[in-house]
C-alpha cells in the first residue's frame, strides 16, 4: 500500500500542524568518546575539508544536554556540516549549545556549502553572558545568555520568502533579509552549510559544546485563514483575491458571507448556504506535496459538500467529493463512485485534512483525524482517467438528493510539505554530430525541461575545442590561511595611497574590469593569500582562438614572493578550475609590472581566472593594486583560506590579460542564450551551424548549460560538426564504400574512381592520417586510434567527398 512519508495531522491552536521532513538530527551518542566527529561521520566536514585534523572536534563527556555526549569545540576546531545549497524551502536549523564560565563561543551560517565564499550570519557568545548578531548588518541584535547552562539556538530560513529569523531559548532575537551577508552586502539567496568555529570575541577565549544537532524541512505556508480580519456580512471573493466564485463573479449570490453565527477560533466564520459556490485558487500545480486543511461545522437537520479540482478553471475535472448528509452519514467519490463512508457529529467542528503528493499520484483524505480513503489523485472523482494537477477546491452550498445545504467552514491552512522544492534539468540530446555542406548554414533544436517544483534559470555559453587549448594542468599545493569570519576583518587598506595610473597603451585585446591604479590592499595578519579577476564566457567568447600572452599587474609593496596563477572554468561560479599555468614574478615596487607567460594559453570562450599569490611575512604592508572601483562582482576575487570570496572594499584588483593573435571563425550558436522554464514546462533553443567561411574539416565544441538545479548545475553537450563538399564540386557517379563502420582493428576504403589523397582528422579537428594513395582500394590500421567519431576526406579526381565513421 502507498503511503505519505511523515504525514501527521493534530490540532494547536486551532489549526493542524504540518509535518516536518527531518533531513538530518544527531544527539552524538553513536560515536566514540575521544575520537574527532567528521573522522567518523561523512555528514561532517571541517573549513579546509580535513576531517580527523586539528580542524576537526573531539566526542566528549564533559557536558551533555542529552544522554552523556556532545561535541566540544576549541582550540583550532572548524567543524562544518553541509546543508546541501538550497535554493528554495523553509528549513529549521537548531541545537543546543553551552558556554562554560569565562569562555566565549562563535557560530554562523555560509550561502555556499563551500566555506567562505559568503558569510550569511554570525552569532558571538560572550564571556560576560552578552551576545552579537551579524545579519544583515554588522551589530544587527544584541541578547544576553547564561553561561554554564545550555541554550537552545534555532535558526529558521526561509528562502522562498528570502527572510530569516534567530531564537535562542525559545525568544525572538532578530528578522533579517537572508540573501544579505553577515555584514549587510548584497549575497546570494542560498542556504549552503553551518560553521561551528573555535571563534571569539577579541579578548575571550573560545570553548563551548554543541549537542542535539536538528536540520529539517519546514512546511511553507502557501495560504492561511481564520477569516477575522474581515467585517461581518463581506463577501469573501470580493475582499479575498485567493478566492473566486464557479462563475467568476465575486459579490454575487456565488459568493459567501463572513458570519458570526459560528466559528472554530475566534468569533468570524464562513457561511454557506443558497447558491454559494466558492473556489479556492490553487494554481495548476503539478509536482509537489501539499497538505490542506479546514473545519466543517453542519447544523442539525442539514447537510454540507465540497470537491476538489484537478483545474483552476472549475467544472474541466473533479478530483474527487465529499458529502455531509442530514443523518450524520458522510461518503465521498474519489477514485470512483461511493468510495468511502465516514460518520460526523452535527453542531461541532469536524477537521478536514486532504495529503495530496503530485510527485508520486497520491492521496490521503481524513475526516475527524481518520484516515477515511487513500488513492490514486490523477483519476477523477468517479473514477475515469484524469490529470495529475491540484487546481482548487470548491466550497458549494451542495446536498445529497432531498436534503438541505447549510454549514459553516474557518481556519483554512495550504501548506506546500515536500522537499522537492528544487529545479531539477533534464537537456536533450544528449550531444549532436552535424555533417552539412560547405558554405551553408542549419539549424537544430535542444530542449531543456525543468522536472522539479521551482523555477528554472538557465544560460547557456559557447566553447570551442581548439587543438592545444590549454597548457598540462599541474598539482596545485593547497596554502591554508588563518580562518577568518568576515574577509573585511582579514584585510586592510593602504592608508595613505599614492596613485600608480595606467599601464602604457597596447594593442593587445585586453581584459580587464579595472581603471587606473588608485590604493592597495594587504592582509592585516601575516599569511599567503591570492588576488584574482575572473573573465566571464561573455568576454572571452568574441576572441577564441586567440592567446593569453601576458598579464598586467599593478604590486604596491614587495613582498616575500609572488606567483602568477591561472585557472580554468569551475563548476560552480564561486571557485575556479583546473590551475592552467603557475608562473614565480619579481616585480618592482610601486609600478606596473607584466608578466610574460612561459607558455600562451588559447581562449577558448571558457570563463578564465587570471590572478596572482602573495606570501606576506608582515603587518602593514600592502603589496596589491587596486583601482577606486566601483567593484565589478568578477574584478575582486580574493583567496585567504581554503575558499574564494569577495574583497569588502569597494574596488577591483589591478590585474589585465593581454591577447594575442587571430580569432577562429564562430561557426556555433544558440538562441535564446539565458531563460526561466517554470516546472513541468520546457522550452526549445535553436542550435545554428554556420559553414559558411569554414574549410573542409570537422570541428568540435560544447554547450555549458549552467543552471540552478542543485543536483546538475552544470552540463556539457558535445558537439561535433562535420563540413564537406557541395555536390557541384565532385561527380554524382563517385561511389565510396567504408567499411567496418564502426571500425575497431582497421578500415576498408574503396572507390569506383582512383582516390588520390585520404585525410582523417579526430573530433577536436587535429589529423591522425594523412596519406597519397593512387589506388581505389586503401585498407587503414585504426588498432591504436582512440574510440571517437573521425572524419575522411577523400579526394579523387572529381573532387573531394567527407565522409564520417566511428572507431571502437
Amino acid at each position: 500500500m502507498k503511503k505519505l512519508l511523515l504525514f501527521t495531522a493534530a490540532i494547536l491552536f486551532g489549526f493542524a500542524t504540518m509535518a516536518q521532513v527531518v533531513i538530518y538530527e544527531d544527539d552524538f551518542e553513536s560515536y566514540t568518546t575521544g575520537d574527532y566527529l567528521a573522522a567518523q561521520s561523512a555528514d561532517w566536514t571541517t573549513w579546509s575539508n580535513a576531517p580527523g585534523s586539528s580542524e576537526d572536534a573531539f566526542i566528549s563527556e564533559d557536558q551533555a544536554q542529552s544522554p552523556i555526549k556532545s561535541v566540544l569545540v576549541e582550540g583550532s576546531s572548524d567543524l562544518v556540516k553541509p546543508l546541501g545549497n538550497k535554493t528554495s524551502g523553509k528549513y529549521e536549523i537548531s541545537f543546543g549549545f553551552f558556554v562554560p564560565a569565562t569562555f566565549g563561543g562563535y557560530y554562523n551560517l555560509q550561502h555556499f556549502e563551500s566555506p567562505g565564499v559568503e558569510w550569511a550570519m554570525e552569532v558571538y557568545f560572550g564571556s560576560d553572558g552578552n551576545a552579537t548578531v551579524h545579519a544583515g548588518g554588522e551589530n544587527a541584535a544584541a541578547f544576553t545568555f547564561n553561561l554554564d547552562e545550555w541554550i537552545d539556538v534555532q535558526n529558521i530560513v526561509d528562502l522562498n520568502n528570502d527572510a530569516a529569523e534567530l531564537w535562542i531559548n525559545g525568544t525572538f532575537i532578530h528578522g533579517w533579509q537572508f540573501s544579505l551577508q553577515s555584514g549587510g552586502d548584497p549575497g546570494t539567496l542560498q542556504l549552503g552549510g553551518v560553521n561551528l568555529y573555535a571563534g571569539a570575541l577579541t579578548g575571550d577565549t573560545p570553548k563551548y559544546y554543541f549537542d542535539d544537532f536538528l536540520y529539517q524541512e519546514l512546511p511553507n505556508v502557501i495560504y492561511e485563514d481564520d477569516f477575522e480580519s474581515y467585517n461581518v456580512g463581506d463577501y469573501l471573493a470580493v475582499e479575498s483575491e485567493w478566492w473566486d466564485t464557479w462563475s467568476g463573479t465575486p459579490g454575487s449570490s456565488e459568493d459567501a458571507l463572513i458570519s458570526d453565527e459560528q466559528s472554530h477560533s475566534t468569533s468570524q466564520s464562513v457561511k454557506v448556504d443558497g447558491s454559494t459556490d466558492l473556489i479556492l485558487l490553487m494554481g495548476d500545480r503539478v509536482s509537489g506535496q501539499y497538505q490542506v486543511d479546514f473545519y466543517y461545522y453542519v447544523p442539525t437537520g442539514y447537510a454540507g459538500y465540497y470537491n476538489f479540482q484537478h483545474f483552476e478553471t472549475p467544472g474541466v475535472e473533479w478530483a474527487f467529493e465529499v458529502y455531509f448528509t442530514e443523518t450524520g452519514d458522510g461518503f465521498i467519490h474519489a477514485g470512483g463512485e461511493n468510495a468511502a463512508f465516514f460518520t460526523y457529529n452535527h453542531d461541532e467542528w469536524v477537521l478536514c485534512s486532504q495529503f495530496i503528493n503530485l510527485d508520486d499520484d497520491w492521496t490521503e483524505l481524513y475526516i475527524g483525524g481518520n484516515l477515511i480513503h487513500e488513492w490514486q489523485w490523477s483519476l477523477q472523482a468517479q473514477g475515469d482517467p484524469g490529470t495529475n494537477q491540484l487546481g482548487g477546491i470548491d466550497i458549494f452550498a451542495g446536498a445529497p438528493t432531498g436534503e438541505t445545504p447549510l454549514f459553516y467552514m474557518d481556519d483554512i491552512i495550504w501548506t506546500e510539505l515536500s522537499s522537492s522544492s528544487d529545479p531539477n534539468i533534464a537537456v536533450t540530446p544528449a550531444n549532436f554530430t552535424e555533417i552539412i555542406d560547405q558554405g551553408t548554414i542549419v539549424t537544430d533544436n535542444m530542449n531543456i525541461e525543468n522536472t522539479g517544483s521551482a523555477n528554472l534559470d538557465f544560460d547557456l555559453e559557447i566553447i570551442y575545442n581548439i587543438a592545444g587549448d590549454k597548457s598540462i594542468p599541474q598539482n596545485e599545493a593547497t596554502n591554508i590561511g588563518s580562518h577568518s569570519v568576515m574577509i573585511s576583518n582579514l584585510v586592510s587598506e593602504d592608508p595613505s595611497p599614492q596613485s600608480g595610473g595606467a599601464p602604457a597603451p597596447s594593442d593587445d585585446v585586453i581584459l580587464n574590469y579595472d581603471g587606473d591604479n588608485a590604493s592597495a590592499i594587504g592582509l592585516s595578519a601575516p599569511g599567503i593569500w591570492q588576488a584574482a579577476a575572473k573573465f566571464m564566457n561573455v568576454l572571452t567568447l568574441p576572441y577564441a582562438g586567440m592567446e593569453l600572452t601576458s598579464v598586467e599587474v599593478f604590486i604596491n609593496e614587495l613582498v616575500e614572493g609572488y606567483t602568477l596563477k591561472i585557472y580554468g572554468e569551475g563548476d560552480y561560479d564561486y571557485e575556479p578550475g583546473d590551475l592552467l599555468a603557475e608562473q614565480v614574478f619579481f616585480p618592482n615596487e610601486a609600478s606596473w609590472h607584466t608578466i610574460t607567460l612561459d607558455t600562451p594559453i588559447t581562449i577558448t570562450g571558457e570563463d578564465i581566472w587570471v590572478g596572482y599569490e602573495l606570501d606576506q611575512q608582515g603587518t602593514d604592508i600592502f603589496p596589491a593594486g587596486t583601482d577606486d572601483g566601483p567593484a565589478d562582482p568578477n574584478g575582486n576575487w580574493i583567496k585567504t583560506g581554503i575558499a574564494w570570496g569577495h574583497l569588502s572594499h569597494d574596488y577591483n584588483w589591478n590585474i589585465r590579460a593581454h591577447l594575442t593573435g587571430d580569432v577562429i571563425t564562430q561557426w556555433l550558436s544558440v538562441d535564446p542564450t539565458s531563460g526561466i522554464v517554470v516546472p513541468g514546462e520546457s522550452t526549445d533553443i535553436t542550435v545554428t551551424f554556420d559553414a559558411t567561411d569554414l574549410e573542409i574539416g570537422s570541428y568540435s565544441a560544447k554547450i555549458q548549460v549552467n543552471s540552478n538545479a542543485p543536483t546538475t548545475p552544470l552540463i556539457e553537450v558535445p558537439v561535433m560538426l562535420g563540413v564537406i563538399v557541395g555536390i557541384d564540386e565532385a561527380e554524382d557517379n563517385t561511389a565510396i564504400m567504408i567499411y567496418p563502420n564502426p571500425a575497431a582493428d582497421y578500415l576498408n576504403i574503396n572507390s569506383n574512381k582512383e582516390i588520390q589523397t585520404i585525410r582523417m582528422t579526430n573530433y577536436v579537428g587535429q589529423v591522425v592520417f594523412n596519406r597519397s594513395v593512387n589506388n581505389e582500394l586503401i585498407k587503414i590500421n585504426t588498432s591504436d586510434y582512440r574510440a571517437g567519431i573521425y572524419f575522411i576526406q577523400i579526394t579523387t579526381v572529381d573532387g573531394i567527398i567527407t565522409k564520417q565513421i566511428v572507431i571502437k
